[in-house]
Formats: C-alpha cells, structure tokens, sequence
C-alpha cells in the first residue's frame, strides 16, 4: 500500500460523551483514493491507535475486493 493513495482526516465525534470526549479528536476518517473506500475509528481514545486500525481494515477492504473480482 502506497501512503498517497490515502486521505487520512480528523473526524468529529457526534456522540454522547463527558467533556474530554467534546474536547478531542481522536476519531480518524481515512479513504483509499483510488477505490474511494473510507473507514470511520473511534473505538480508541488515542488518534494513533484508531488510524493504524482504519488502515488496517482499508487493507481488508481492499483483499475483498481483490478476491471479489477474481
């Protein structure tokens, strides 16, 4: 995977939460350019565990879709 076929972005979070949850931005949006298939985290607080697995499930996304054309 080629690091500029990626948009990775801040997502807003809108959900009930205490005042950190208003307070940050953990939650990542990323999308595969190419194919446009986007993956919305925010199962972690931390920015950096949620980016690693939004990619991870990009990746995922991309075996199945491999797998469907073949």
């Amino acid at each position: 995977m080629n690091e500029s076929d990626f948009k990775i972005e801040p997502h807003p979070l809108v959900r009930a939460g205490g005042q950190h949850v208003t307070t940050t931005s953990s939650s990542i949006q990323v999308t595969h350019i190419p194919t446009q298939l986007t993956v919305i985290c925010s199962h972690e607080r931390s920015q950096v565990k949620n980016k690693n697995f939004a990619l991870q499930m990009i990746e995922y996304g991309l075996t199945l879709l491999k797998n469907e054309k073949n």
